[in-house]
C-alpha cells in the first residue's frame, strides 16, 4: 500500500522533485521532474509501468514537448536525449532561416541587376 505521509513529504522536497533543470543556450528551459503520481492514464493495461517522471521544454510563456518515464534512470537519460534532439532542431531551424535569408537577398540582387541591364 502507499505511504501517503512519505509521498507528501517528497512533494514538498524540491531537491527530490527536481531531477534536472537547465537553461538552454538559445533561451529555452528544459525541466525533468518527479511527478509523484502516475500519469500514464492507461487503466485498462494492468501490465503498464507507472509514468512518474516528466521532461518538458519551455520557451517564453509556452511549453513544447513532453515525455514521461517510469524510472529515474530513464528520466535522466531521457532528459539528455531530449536536450540533444531539441538542440539539433534549433540549429537546423536557425540554419534554414539564415540560408533562406541569404537566398532571398541573392534573388533580390539578381532581380535588381537584371532590371538595370
Amino acid at each position: 500500500m502507499y505511504d501517503y505521509v512519505k509521498i507528501e513529504k517528497k512533494f514538498c522536497d524540491l531537491s527530490y522533485k527536481i531531477i534536472k533543470q537547465e537553461k538552454l543556450w538559445w533561451g529555452g528551459f528544459l525541466s525533468t521532474v518527479w511527478l509523484g503520481l502516475d500519469h500514464s492514464f492507461d487503466i485498462l493495461n494492468h501490465n503498464r509501468k507507472p509514468l512518474i517522471f516528466e521532461t518538458m521544454l519551455f520557451y517564453r510563456n509556452d511549453s513544447f514537448g513532453q515525455v514521461r518515464y517510469p524510472t529515474l534512470d530513464e528520466a535522466i537519460q531521457g532528459h539528455e536525449d531530449f536536450r540533444k534532439s531539441i538542440t539539433l532542431k534549433v540549429i537546423a531551424t536557425h540554419l534554414f532561416s539564415y540560408y533562406k535569408y541569404v537566398l532571398i537577398q541573392t534573388l533580390r540582387s539578381i532581380k535588381s541587376y537584371v532590371k538595370n541591364i
